[in-house]
């Protein structure tokens, strides 16, 4: 009784590790039983067949394929298998093998399990090569006309397109639906850069397809006046900011040291006490008798004489002032 009361307690201890561990188990058996094949056309004509893509499955699959106007009985087995470790996880037909306009039947058989699956028609699976030979050109002011070429391998009334355009200064892309090798952009600015890609399918005229091609090679038009910084040139631009605050400071402590150099640039004020010295020590700040003027000459210059004082009055109020002789001097 302890040995089996010991055992459900380990077990509803467990419980929620043992239903995890066996939801995995199972999505990992149903991942392994739900094979899908996934066939795709190129536009050559050739097909390719995958499954087991993601690896899930361990089991070798091999693959019988045939077309229901040739009936089950013609089945023929893969003959080039694409493998990845050693397991096959898809097959290529070559264009001898593939019947566009035929509805296609495949089998995969391995030692536990069998998958069969049916395409009814394979020109819904085309996946066509992008266009080539972009041009773009304004034919006025009002507009600009992008033109291609599309790929070779079927009619021009099969092909549908999609154009995406923008500008350098605009960060989303804007897509039109196009039915033939030309696209008009009215009012454009010729301020701008612009940049055009295309890609095409097949249209519902020929087919049902679903696969587009990929975008084509870029072809652009019009002014780059804006240089954008990417990451790449950040830490350029910085070391040549730092180097250059080195040389900077390096050629102002240079002119700072060098006297001579610094004279030359910024001349000084010249200091008048040099050329003042003799005016004080030699003849005590007498500046007639530093710049050599005679004695003589200073005398002949004092005044001698005085000038009667005179009193200014009205006519009847006046006094009368004697005239006196200024004395001797």
């Amino acid at each position: 009784l302890k040995v089996s009361s010991l055992c459900y307690r380990n077990m509803t201890k467990m419980g929620p590790s043992l239903i995890f561990i066996t939801l995995l188990l199972l999505n990992c058996c149903i991942q392994a039983n739900s094979i899908t094949v996934n066939c795709i056309v190129t536009q050559d004509k050739d097909m390719t067949c995958m499954w087991n893509k993601d690896g899930l499955s361990f089991e070798n699959y091999s693959l019988y394929y045939w077309y229901n106007s040739d009936g089950v009985k013609a089945a023929a087995p893969c003959a080039h298998y694409l493998q990845e470790r050693g397991i096959n996880i898809g097959c290529w037909f070559n264009s001898s093998a593939v019947r566009t306009f035929s509805t296609f039947n495949v089998r995969l058989n391995s030692s536990k399990q069998e998958h069969k699956q049916l395409f009814r028609n394979l020109q819904d699976l085309v996946k066509l090569e992008p266009p080539v030979k972009l041009h773009v050109e304004n034919t006025s002011d009002l507009e600009l006309l992008l033109s291609w070429e599309p790929s070779h391998g079927f009619r021009l009334l099969c092909f549908t397109y999609q154009v995406k355009y923008r500008s350098l200064a605009s960060d989303s892309w804007t897509v039109k639906n196009v039915t033939s090798t030309q696209f008009s952009l009215p009012s454009y600015s010729r301020d701008k850069l612009y940049t055009f890609h295309v890609r095409s399918k097949l249209s519902d005229l020929c087919a049902s397809a679903v696969l587009w091609s990929e975008w084509s090679v870029g072809v652009s038009w019009g002014r780059n006046d804006t240089i954008p910084i990417t990451e790449t040139s950040l830490p350029i631009i910085a070391i040549i900011s730092v180097g250059f605050s080195i040389a900077f400071f390096c050629v102002l402590a240079m002119l700072i040291r060098t006297e001579r150099i610094w004279v030359i640039l910024v001349p000084q004020i010249p200091n008048p006490e040099k050329g003042l010295q003799d005016l004080y020590k030699m003849y005590d700040g007498d500046f007639q008798e530093w710049i050599g003027v005679s004695k003589d000459v200073v005398k002949s210059l004092n005044h001698n004489y005085t000038e009667p004082l005179c009193s200014v009055c009205e006519d009847t109020e006046c006094p009368v002032v004697e005239n006196k002789k200024p004395p001797p001097t």
